[in-house]
């Protein structure tokens, strides 16, 4: 039997890497070829080591599927040494395209949540009672138990965070997994009035002070949106206002 080269040991790797990946986000080959747009039995070929790969390959078939050419390195490199590599982060920057939907089976996906402004607060709307939408998006795998929806954002106040204005933002309950503020998470923040009656939603950028206050910063172009906001809980007076972080963004899905 002839020994494996250098080329197909690591071309072994990268059948694990595009395994490993297309675990994380729950698909089958056949949905992970769809979003790649690679001809039907195509990802099966790559996972058996049935073709050839190699780093420049496997990169436009992870981003894909929403991971970095950062997340194939580190991958690649776990594999190397023997260990499985642990679920990728998403974090905030992670931009996906919107799938191409034409002759794809993915699943219902995530369900398209109230809209939250990147600015000024907007009204969540509670009085619709039609089945919430959904659009075909994995759910991070990191959070199993956690509620997961998907926001469209209105507005330029995070801009500078490259969230723009028509994006969708991947959300996860801060409650469900008992979310903990940290210094440059980008979180939807929810304000409620009048016992809860009135609820309105902003999309904001964390900042833990070092006396352990928590603001929440607008991060734009626009000078309109400057001024930070805090979290304060309600008080005694069934009137007050109650702010506080609603879900923690995960990443950001946009129409390209």
């Amino acid at each position: 039997m002839e020994k494996p080269s250098e080329e197909l040991s690591e071309r072994a790797i990268f059948a694990k890497v595009l395994r490993h990946m297309r675990l994380a986000r729950d698909l089958t080959q056949e949905e992970a070829s769809d979003l790649a747009k690679l001809q039907p039995g195509s990802w099966w070929r790559y996972e058996k080591d049935k073709r050839n790969l190699d780093f420049d390959k496997v990169r436009p078939l992870a981003e894909a599927l929403g991971f970095t050419a950062d997340d194939v390195r580190q991958m690649r490199s776990a594999f190397l040494a023997g260990q499985t590599p642990q679920a990728i982060a998403r974090g905030p920057a992670a931009v996906l395209p919107f799938p191409n939907l034409a002759g794809s089976r993915l699943p219902a996906g995530l369900p398209i949540g109230d809209r939250v402004q990147a600015g000024a607060w907007l009204e969540a709307d509670d009085t619709d009672q039609r089945p919430p939408r959904t659009y075909p998006v994995m759910p991070d795998p990191r959070y199993p138990e956690a509620p997961q929806w998907l926001a469209p954002v209105v507005g330029d106040s995070v801009d500078l965070l490259r969230i723009f204005d028509g994006d969708m933002v991947h959300c996860v309950d801060a409650d469900a997994i008992h979310y903990a503020p940290r210094s440059d998470d980008i979180v939807v923040v929810l304000r409620t009035r009048a016992s809860g009656r009135e609820r309105q939603l902003t999309i904001k950028q964390v900042e833990v002070a070092s006396s352990g206050d928590v603001r929440l910063w607008p991060r734009s172009s626009n000078p309109k949106w400057s001024e930070p906001i805090t979290i304060h809980e309600v008080g005694d007076d069934p009137e007050s206002v109650e702010v506080r972080i609603h879900g923690l963004v995960l990443r950001t899905i946009r129409d390209l």
